[in-house]
């Protein structure tokens, strides 16, 4: 009996954990590569965005369309990359750059 024939008698399933680490059990590639062919857009910049437009009663743009927010993401890599909330500074906890949050977001705050 050949090697093809015999892999062909006897299939094994690759079991999930063996997969390429750039896989998952759903066959999407990894963070970075699905990223890649994404726009960018910070949810942060576009929220504010939105809430500005419904303000004056204009319409609310769509995530992927040009605007302020198109220009970067939120974070990379868990560290904040937005040039407004890596300015902001936390009333409750003083963080700020990297670690930016609102204070709706503060890990310290107990009025959950």
């Amino acid at each position: 009996m050949s090697d093809i024939e015999s892999i062909n008698e006897d299939p094994v399933e690759t079991p999930p954990n063996s997969r390429k680490s750039s896989e998952s059990s759903l066959g999407y590639h990894s963070d970075s590569e699905r990223n890649e062919k994404r726009p960018k857009c910070c949810s942060f910049c576009w929220n504010l965005a939105r809430k500005q437009k419904a303000e004056l009663n204009l319409p609310i743009p769509a995530k992927d369309s040009f605007g302020v927010w198109s220009s970067h993401s939120l974070a990379r890599f868990g560290f904040i990359t937005c040039p407004l909330l890596w300015f902001h500074k936390c009333s409750i906890c003083g963080a700020t750059e990297g670690n930016a949050h609102t204070e709706r977001n503060c890990p310290v705050r107990r009025d959950f």
